[in-house]
């Protein structure tokens, strides 16, 4: 009796221990993200931490991984390092611009951060549990982020915030108000999940502070998407008709509005709007009439790669980071690439955009019956496609979600009939709002 209790009482420490280590491996996932704008050296702590805790879950706790698992983590290993490799060995860095030891430099940061992704997917994630902390973390930051926001404006004292365009904006511990973008439709969807109409106000609010229009597009594509991909069938009918009155009229708004006019309003949502407008006519004028800096820097990563010769097969891994400032010293920004495409075209060309395009595309139709994981990995994917805020740290989150839904990763915790009715868009009676 006293062995088969002591026994007992180990497993119980065991299971504690492989809990708490899955807790805090997915803590260092998720805050680099959130405390970019105020925390120096969070990519390094992350991957050092990660590879650590990896080193632990399979030495001191014996949690070897499958054979399975083993493989994938293998085989993300060798690809992330062979792919440098194969530029060195058949495509010689630009040195003529920025040093070989910078491009050797970022190309294993790059590798690095996809493996410590991988290792994160196979051995440490859990649906419920990533969902739980990211909704913590998440919430917790637009709560101190609002705050310092409105005292900001009340004081006149700049705290944690943003002053461009002549407006205060949010921006909170994240590096800028735009890095907002996959936040706010998340914390949105998780609210409707979760029935957490506080935070859903508390969402929407910080959507209005951050003044962005990265942020508003996002959530205005976020949403549609999500419920088509999750909903019932009549949910997505509904979705489909309605998106058919209301992209014509949105057209019809685009063709018809006068930037200036709202650039000069009175309000800032009608400001955000004027420089959306601003933006759409710098694009369809190419670049005549308007301001849009993200097409600038668009249109100067695709010369680039003509210039050079790259646009099939790109730079290599990471190049961007030592080339543009490299090449563009003076310039703000440094022509850098704007979204995660961009960065892929530029490293890997016309090829590693394709085949990113597959991955996307897969993982968004296997995460139909994930509407646990969609509501995560929605607003990234899509807001990683016309944003680089916080750069790696987002697009970790979109990489993961290519690993566990589109190569099809993920341990299924949560069945689709448990979740069905959280898919559904809930309905106040009169009843619920008294």
């Amino acid at each position: 009796m006293r062995h088969r209790n002591s026994s007992k009482k180990h497993r119980l420490t065991s299971e504690r221990a492989v809990a708490r280590t899955q807790a805090a491996a997915t803590w260092l996932f998720v805050l680099p993200f959130f405390t970019a704008g105020v925390a120096k050296d969070a990519a390094k702590i992350q991957t050092a931490g990660l590879v650590l805790l990896a080193l632990a879950w399979v030495t001191a706790l014996r949690q070897h991984p499958s054979k399975t698992d083993a493989l994938r983590i293998s085989l993300t290993t060798a690809v992330l390092i062979l792919l440098p490799l194969a530029y060195i060995t058949f495509q010689a860095w630009p040195i003529s611009t920025g040093t070989a030891r910078s491009y050797d430099l970022h190309a294993a940061i790059f590798s690095t951060t996809y493996v410590t992704v991988a290792i994160f997917a196979v051995l440490f994630y859990e649906s419920n549990l990533f969902e739980r902390i990211l909704w913590i973390t998440a919430s917790a930051a637009l709560w101190i982020s609002i705050a310092a926001c409105i005292a900001s404006r009340l004081t006149h004292d700049l705290l944690l915030v943003s002053f461009s365009h002549d407006v205060i904006r949010l921006r909170g511990t994240l590096s800028e108000p735009s890095a907002w973008a996959p936040v706010i439709p998340l914390v949105v969807l998780l609210a409707i999940r979760r029935r957490s109409w506080l935070n859903l106000a508390l969402a929407l609010t910080g959507a209005v502070l951050a003044d962005s229009p990265i942020c508003f597009i996002v959530l205005a594509i976020s949403l549609p998407v999500y419920y088509i991909l999750t909903g019932s069938r009549t949910l997505r009918r509904q979705l489909l008709v309605a998106s058919a009155l209301i992209i014509p009229l949105a057209i019809f708004f685009i063709q018809t509005a006068n930037p200036s006019q709202y650039l000069q309003g009175s309000n800032n949502l009608e400001k955000a709007a004027g420089r959306l407008l601003s933006g759409i006519r710098n694009i369809e004028t190419a670049g005549k009439i308007g301001h849009n800096t993200r097409y600038e820097d668009t249109l100067a990563v695709i010369q680039q790669l003509r210039l050079n010769g790259w646009l099939t097969a790109g730079a290599g891994p990471g190049a961007e980071s030592t080339y543009f400032p490299a090449k563009y010293p003076s310039v703000s920004g440094n022509y850098m690439p704007t979204a995660f495409w961009e960065s892929i075209l530029f490293d890997f060309g016309i090829i590693g955009v394709t085949v990113l395009g597959i991955f996307m595309l897969l993982a968004f139709w296997r995460m139909r019956d994930r509407p646990d994981m969609a509501a995560i990995a929605v607003p990234f994917l899509l807001a990683s496609l016309i944003n680089s805020a916080e750069g790696s740290f987002e697009y970790s989150f979109v990489v993961l979600g290519i690993m566990l839904s589109g190569f099809g990763w993920s341990r299924r915790s949560v069945a689709r009939s448990d979740d069905h009715q959280a898919t559904q868009m809930p309905v106040l009676t009169a009843a619920d709002s008294a």
